[in-house]
């Protein structure tokens, strides 16, 4: 019997170290009501975390893991691609460019976070898992940059671009006088490379990243990739199984997918307050829409963006009848941002313009960070929720276009604190 590669989410701690937690938790609990509160002390231990494991197994031990307690979920491995931006002209990309020198800051920057001074971002860590970075590039001066990969790659660096575009537009310095990044006062930054050089990965290599990026304290962690279930079924093809337990097992890896997913995300949301721990999830919607062909569909958000609790981001662009959903979005994302002409870092240094909900993602993520360095400033003792309440409240429902429908911007054009 054969082996493959299964993600295993687990109960953080001991049975007996759970149990004492829980009955501490209600005992403050009851404690505050009594005196006229409904405020929870956090100043015992947060939850204990769970802890995201990667293990070979056949299908039999992978079935014994539905029966054992201390699973929270468990999913088979699956190939995970990069979410590649859309072909950009060369004459669209220069006059973006163009645009952004004339005006000094890139044109989603603009929209979301004008007034986000240069040190905005300096006390969150976040974490970037993409395809990797350009380390030498000029807009990541004066930035630690802690790098793993996790992909099948040797090569550390980022060839693609992709990485380096995203990190960019989320924590950027300005390059040659223009302001492309959201919180450029980022001082840490976590990034993971999880695609390998030709833009693939599976689920697994996500998982070992996410793991890592919230034991080394990442507040924010921003994803722009996906996972299209017709790959998944050419790829489960490949076993020379029968069309119909090839599409029962597509069907089933995707649901566990989806379960872990949703159970990962809602744990790193749920470790107490933002002092001592938790992270928001952004993810790109996806580029699998074509509102435009000659025979148009609109597909729905995509994994990982797709799974509760994570912050999933459409792409708008800008018209004369003000913003309109791109033509590649995928519908029902939580919230939508720039994605069209997006300006940032390109490798090998200099500036390049990109089309894709790839673009979005970090702008959400850049303003994630300034939300969450707003609400512990007012607060030290919130939590991971009320940021991500903060920064879906935030969000801008006026001057979109009026074809444009609520299920296709969200919550609306994500906004940066005044």
């Amino acid at each position: 019997m054969g082996q493959d590669e299964y993600i295993i989410l687990r109960r953080g701690g001991s049975a007996r170290a759970r149990g004492n937690l829980d009955w501490q938790m209600r005992g403050l609990d009851s404690l505050a009501m009594r005196d006229g509160g409904p405020i929870r002390d956090h100043q015992h231990e947060a939850p204990p975390q769970p802890n995201l494991t990667v293990a070979s197994l056949n299908e039999n031990e992978a079935a014994d893991l539905q029966r054992d307690d201390d699973v929270l979920a468990s999913a088979l491995s699956i190939p995970i691609s990069l979410i590649r931006p859309m072909a950009v002209g060369a004459g669209e990309d220069a006059q973006a460019e163009q645009s952004a020198r004339a005006a000094g800051i890139s044109w989603g920057v603009q929209e979301v976070a004008p007034h986000a001074g240069p040190d905005a971002g300096a006390a969150t860590t976040v974490a970037v898992l993409d395809t990797g970075i350009d380390p030498t590039h000029p807009a990541f001066n004066g930035v630690n940059l802690t790098r793993k990969n996790f992909s099948k790659s040797p090569n550390e660096d980022d060839v693609f671009g992709h990485g380096t575009h995203c990190a960019g537009t989320i924590f950027g310095r300005d390059v040659d006088g223009v302001r492309i990044g959201i919180a450029r006062g980022v001082r840490n930054a976590l990034i993971g490379k999880i695609l390998d050089d030709r833009g693939s990965g599976g689920t697994a290599d996500v998982a070992r990243a996410m793991q890592w990026a919230s034991d080394q304290g990442a507040r924010v962690i921003s994803m722009s990739l996906g996972i299209e279930f017709g790959n998944l079924v050419k790829w489960l093809e490949e076993s020379g199984k029968p069309p119909a337990e090839v599409l029962s097992r597509a069907l089933s890896a995707y649901r566990d997918s989806v379960r872990l997913f949703d159970t990962t995300v809602q744990s790193l949301g749920a470790q107490g307050v933002m002092v001592r721990g938790g992270a928001i999830v952004v993810a790109a919607a996806g580029n699998e829409s074509a509102r435009t062909a000659a025979s148009p569909y609109i597909i729905d958000v995509s994994l990982p963006a797709a799974a509760v609790g994570m912050i999933s981001v459409g792409a708008v662009g800008k018209g004369a009848g003000g913003y309109n959903i791109a033509s590649f979005s995928n519908t029902n994302p939580m919230l939508c941002a720039p994605g069209v002409g997006i300006v940032s870092a390109k490798c090998g240094g200099g500036l390049a313009a990109m089309d894709g909900t790839s673009m979005a993602a970090p702008h959400v993520s850049g303003a994630a960070i300034l939300w969450s360095e707003r609400v512990v400033q007012d607060n030290p003792r919130a939590s991971i929720e009320i940021v991500k309440a903060k920064l879906i409240a935030g969000c801008k429902a006026t001057g979109f276009s009026p074809a444009v429908a609520a299920g296709d911007r969200g919550a609306g054009l994500v906004q940066a604190p005044a």
